[in-house]
């Protein structure tokens, strides 16, 4: 599969903690209104021709959550051949 890379980065802060995880998923699924599981990611990662959606996981120290999505998309554009002999 032919793909492009992106580079990426979310951020996030925490009223009363420091410490915020960041972690990026795709191909994740959502159990009862919260994402459960997914392939992790990092930037920059080849993302493959069309849409993708990307969830960002962050995490405090004390195991709170909360999490967005983007989307990345990856346009495939034709291959002009000329041929000199003509």
């Amino acid at each position: 599969m032919s793909g492009r890379p992106a580079t990426f980065a979310a951020s996030a802060t925490d009223d009363c903690d420091d410490v915020v995880m960041l972690a990026y998923y795709v191909d994740f699924t959502y159990v009862n209104g919260k994402p459960a599981t997914g392939d992790p990611i990092s930037s920059p990662y080849t993302f493959g021709q069309g849409t993708t959606t990307v969830l960002a996981m962050a995490t405090d120290a004390c195991g709170n959550q909360a999490w967005c999505t983007f989307t990345v998309t990856v346009y495939c554009r034709p291959s002009i051949v000329t041929n000199s002999a003509l």
